[in-house]
């Protein structure tokens, strides 16, 4: 092996583990708000009522490697509110194939009249797959925000 093949790819193997190391932090927005809760794949099917403006995340332990991701249904803002765009951890030093977990966080918006309500859907699947239209796992919450109004019926 030539000596410059080396050096090369060592330096893009260094600079793959620092691009993997700094993915999360740069997909997560500046200010985002600490949740008060965090619903995972146990919490399945449960339902949560929130009041307007509590925060919450959902985290779902993904494998990337392996092809499969976790993907969210498009939820309304007058329900719930997406802050930032998923993002993906993994414990202590990145390595391919290494399982990991996709986490969303939200803020809950809600109405001034009356409660509202949202099923938020997930799938885990492969979307480059032929079999797309069978996903891996669903994970369902059913979500509830009470009424901004606290006078409001509900």
């Amino acid at each position: 092996m030539k000596p410059y093949t080396y050096a090369l790819g060592m330096l893009l193997t260094t600079a793959a583990t620092l691009l993997m190391r700094t993915a999360g932090a740069a997909n997560a927005p500046a200010s985002a708000p600490s949740p008060s809760f965090v619903l995972t794949e146990i919490d399945n099917r449960r339902e949560i009522t929130l009041n307007p403006g509590q925060v919450f995340s959902v985290q779902l332990p993904q494998t990337p490697g392996t092809g499969y991701t976790w993907s969210m249904n498009v939820v309304p803002d007058t329900v719930l509110k997406t802050v930032g765009t998923p993002v993906d951890r993994a414990e202590g030093r990145p390595i391919p194939g290494k399982p990991g977990v996709r986490v969303w966080t939200f803020v809950a918006t809600g109405v001034d009249t009356s409660a509202v309500q949202q099923t938020l859907r997930f799938e885990y699947r492969r979307w480059w797959s032929s079999d797309f239209d069978e996903p891996g796992r669903v994970i369902f919450y059913h979500v509830v925000v009470r009424a901004r109004n606290s006078n409001a019926r509900q």
